[in-house]
């Protein structure tokens, strides 16, 4: 029996925003879905983990970017909450066209 597995390095981003794991499980299942309709092979896990990957680490960047700018200028505490809270919306571009940051590649297991 030979299973396939993908899998994909990338540099890990030491910043925890709330909402991420909801964000990727979000993306994962749209690009499985949108990769099943238009590849070849049918859904492409491998494809999916790219732009998952992808759009993740540019959404992460781009909260950490604006949030470092505004948290110094921040008192209340309910303003610090909102300077951390993805930047979903302003990254709506990289969330539809993710730029191609990593290559993943497909291991075989034979069982």
């Amino acid at each position: 029996m030979i299973s396939d597995f993908s899998s994909l390095e990338f540099v890990y981003l030491f910043f925890w925003y709330e909402g991420t794991g909801d964000l990727c499980a979000s993306l994962f299942l749209a690009w499985t879905a949108s990769t099943d309709e238009h590849s070849q092979s049918g859904g492409n896990i491998k494809e999916c983990l790219e732009k998952v990957v992808a759009t993740m680490q540019c959404v992460i960047r781009r909260t950490y970017e604006n949030s470092s700018k505004q948290l110094g200028k921040l008192s209340d505490a309910n303003q610090i909450v909102f300077a951390r809270e993805l930047m979903i919306v302003s990254s709506k571009h990289e969330i539809e066209n993710p730029p191609k940051l990593h290559e993943a590649y497909l291991v075989k297991i034979i069982k």
